[in-house]
Parts: C-alpha cells; sequence; structure tokens
C-alpha cells in the first residue's frame, strides 16, 4: 500500500517530487526500546511470572482485589503484560511498584517461590529503575502520538530524549538517583545496605542506558533540520537553505523580520 514503486509513496512522488516519506517514529522508538541486558530481561520476566500468577486465577484476583481494599490501596488490580501493547511493559511495572508491598504479602500467603524477591534490595532496585525508564519512554511515546504532530516536533522530541539518557547516564555513574524518582525514593526508604546494593548494580542499569543510546541512534539517527528551520524560527532561518521551487519564499522569508507592523 505504501510502495515506493506503485503505491501511496510513488503516487504522492509524481505529484511532488521533493516530498519526504519517514517511516513511523514512534515505531522506530518502539523497537529501540525491545532488547535488555540479560540481568534486568530476568528480574522483568519474574515481574511479569508474579502478575501472570495472581491474574490467572479468578479465585486469587479475587482475593488480591478483597486485600487491597480492605488495606485501603490506591488500585485493586495489577496489570497483564502484553508484548504487542507498545505501552504495556511501562504500565505494568508502574502499577507493580505501587502495589509492591500489597504483592508481597499476597505472595507470603500463597507461600510463592517469589514473595522473597521483595524483600531483595537488589532486585527492587532493578524493578524500581524498569519502572522509572519504561515510565519516560511511555510518556515520550505518548506526547508523539495525536494532533499537531509532525516530522519537526517529533524529532525535536526525540533529539531532547536522546540528550536525557546521555544525562541520566552520567547522574548514574556519579551515584545521583534523583532522575529516577521510583528507585530514588526507594533508597531513601530504606538502610545503608540497599546503598551498597545500589553500587553493585550500578554498572547493569548504566549499560543499559548505553545500549538505549546506540539503539535510538540506530533506528532513530539525528535528522538535519537545517532546511526546516524557517518553519521552526523563521527569523534565524537562512534565505540560502530554502528550496527555489516555490516562487516568492524567498522573498516572503526577506520581508518577515522587517515586517513588524503586521
Amino acid at each position: 500500500m505504501l510502495g515506493s514503486r506503485q503505491g501511496f509513496t510513488a503516487r504522492v512522488k509524481q505529484a511532488n517530487p521533493n516530498v519526504q516519506v519517514v517511516h513511523c517514529l514512534p515505531y522506530r522508538e518502539n523497537l529501540a526500546v525491545q532488547h535488555l541486558p540479560r540481568d534486568l530481561s530476568a528480574v522483568m520476566q519474574e515481574v511479569v511470572g508474579v502478575v501472570n500468577f495472581i491474574k490467572s486465577s479468578a479465585v486469587d484476583s479475587r482475593l488480591f482485589e478483597k486485600m487491597c481494599v480492605d488495606l485501603g490501596s490506591q488500585f485493586q488490580h495489577l496489570l497483564f503484560y502484553s508484548n504487542v501493547r507498545w505501552l504495556s511493559r511501562g504500565k505494568l511495572l508502574h502499577r507493580l511498584v505501587d502495589l509492591r508491598t500489597e504483592v508481597q504479602v499476597f505472595l507470603n500467603e500463597k507461600k510463592h517461590r517469589h514473595a522473597m524477591q521483595f524483600q531483595d534490595k537488589e532486585w527492587m532496585l532493578k524493578v524500581c529503575y524498569l519502572n522509572n525508564i519504561f515510565t519516560a519512554l511511555n510518556d515520550l511515546n505518548t506526547s508523539m502520538q495525536g494532533r499537531n504532530q509532525n516530522i519537526i516536533t517529533l524529532s525535536e522530541k526525540l533529539s531532547a530524549f536522546k540528550e536525557k539518557l546521555q544525562l541520566w547516564k552520567k547522574k548514574l555513574e556519579s551515584g545521583r538517583t534523583a532522575a529516577f524518582p521510583s528507585m530514588n525514593e526507594y533508597l531513601e526508604e530504606r538502610n545503608q545496605i540497599a546503598i551498597s546494593r545500589f553500587d553493585v548494580i550500578k554498572h547493569i542499569l548504566m549499560e543499559h542506558l548505553e545500549n538505549l543510546i546506540t539503539e535510538f541512534n540506530r533506528y532513530i539517527p539525528d535528522r538535519n533540520l537545517a532546511s526546516q528551520l524557517w518553519v521552526i524560527n523563521p527569523f534565524l532561518a537562512k534565505v540560502d537553505n530554502l528550496s527555489e521551487d516555490v516562487a516568492g519564499l524567498q522573498e516572503e522569508l526577506v520581508d518577515l523580520p522587517h515586517d513588524q507592523f503586521h
């Protein structure tokens, strides 16, 4: 349908050969975040296993809901993970972190093998990190959807996020965790042992951020927006960067900064 020889792309280029066709940027972003280092992937699988254990049984699901109601929890349900839903991983992690105390109590009552994981500070730090990073990725993906989005706004959002990844990596390297609210809160609530476990896993988290930077650059290389600068900020654009295919466009740009009363 979108074929470059006979599909929609070919027909558009017949009408205007200068049209640039760009593959879906939110889809590229989703491809860039798929891979997880082995340690974090194992944690993610265990998280999914815990949720499936509670959700797959109607009885257990109702018992968990009742327990949450009795405890006055903000939420009463966990969320299933679906690999084909782009925001699923972040939503599942966010809900699990919010209900981690309730989940731990429930697993202890059921004598589930993963009950002890919620007392493992190293494991919980990894879960909190994954929650923060995939919440940020969900926010990015959501911000790129809806009306009034175009190649310029999406490219700027993606470039900003790649700079954030570099910044977060530097912060983790120096032991600063304020950029990761869940992990930072967990560290503040726990004792010195949790901080020592963070030092142990710091290189794993930094490896993941480095992988994200590499994958973002591979799937979404920075675009040269110089030719579109007249759209972003016409007062900074250079006339020579504008195409001469549209008659009078360069002349209008010259008039614009000098036409202050219209």
